[in-house]
This record gives structure tokens, sequence and C-alpha cells, in this order.
């Protein structure tokens, strides 16, 4: 009888233990694998390259929730929590839903600006060239050479801006317009009288 008694009782405290761990928080496993495919979705329409500051948020939203997750993995199976790791998750969803929605016309818009600007920056060249032309060469020929250097420079990346165009990746024709402007700001710089070196 003792013996069947104490089989009752551990039987007994195996179920009410069950029923506890089973009560338990758990990893929000499915949320993780919702965000990871969302933001592979988003970066598959280039949301990473033209909604780059969104996209990298909701990359280091879904780092927060895999270190937080990790945190409550570590802790006694009684005290884990997870609410906060599951909050971060359906944010980084969410967003990574709204980036690949986004993505094309954010893409669309950037074409429209950099093919508007190439052209506007190779006349900017044109006009800065035949300042040059205008300057007084007899007492600054080291100054116009390297200004003619900078020109030359700007033009290459403009020249490598139309490719980048033509190739469809309109954040590298962006970066090389923005450098062929960097140099023509430079060189007005150097020509115009306020400027450190002014020659006109």
């Amino acid at each position: 009888m003792r013996f069947i008694h104490l089989r009752v009782s551990v039987v007994a405290v195996a179920v009410c233990l069950a029923g506890i761990f089973a009560g338990c928080a758990k990893a929000p496993e499915r949320e993780l694998a919702d965000a990871k495919a969302a933001l592979q979705a988003a970066q598959a329409v280039e949301a990473d390259k033209y909604l780059a500051g969104r996209y990298n948020q909701a990359v280091k939203a879904l780092e927060a929730a895999e270190t937080e997750i990790n945190k409550q993995n570590a802790a006694f199976i009684l005290n884990r929590k997870y609410s906060e790791a599951t909050r971060l998750l359906n944010a980084t969803t969410a967003v990574a839903a709204e980036l690949k929605a986004e993505a094309a016309g954010a893409k669309q818009a950037m074409k429209v600006e950099v093919e508007e600007a190439l052209p506007a920056a190779q006349l900017g060249i044109e006009e800065l060239r035949k300042e040059i032309k205008k300057a007084p060469r007899s007492k600054v020929k080291n100054i116009l050479a390297a200004l003619e250097a900078d020109l030359t420079a700007a033009d290459s990346s403009l020249v490598q801006a139309a490719a980048e165009i033509a190739a469809g990746n309109y954040v590298g024709a962006q970066q090389k317009i923005g450098k062929a402007n960097a140099l023509m700001r430079k060189v007005t710089d150097q020509l115009s009288t306020g400027g450190a070196g002014g020659l006109m």
C-alpha cells in the first residue's frame, strides 16, 4: 500500500510540474522566423539601398530581439518573459512589410533625382572650365593645374555616375555625383575672391 501511495504521489507531483512548465513562457520562434523572412523580402526589392535608414533600424530591432531572446533563454525557466522580444519582432515584421511596399517608389524617386542631377553637374564643370580660363595664368600656374585636375576627377566621377544609372544602380550614381559636386565646390572656392587662394 505504501508503495502504491508513493507511486501515486510521484505521479501527482509530475503532473503538477508538467502543468507549471507548460504554462511557462516560450521563445517567440514563429515571430522570429516571420521577422527574418519579412526583412529578406524587403531586401529582395532593394529596400536596404533605397530606404537604407529605416531598413537598418529594422535590422537593429531584429538584433535587439534576438539578444533579448538569448537573455531570457539563459534565465530560470519560470522567470522567462519574451514579451519585449515579441514586441520587437512584430514591429520589425510590420516595418519590413512597409519597406517592401515602398521600395519601388523610393527607387524611382532616386532615379529621377540622379537623372536630373547628372546633366546639371556636367554643365557645372563646363562653366568652371570657362572660369579657369579667365584666371591670371602668369602668377598661379600651379594652382590652375590643380584645379584642372580636380575638374578632370569630377568629370571622371560623372562618367561613372552615368554608367551606374545605365546599370540601374541609382544609389551608386548619387554617390558619384556627390563626389563630383564636392570637387566642383572646391574649385569654386579657389576661384572666388572669398575662398582660400582666391584667383578671381
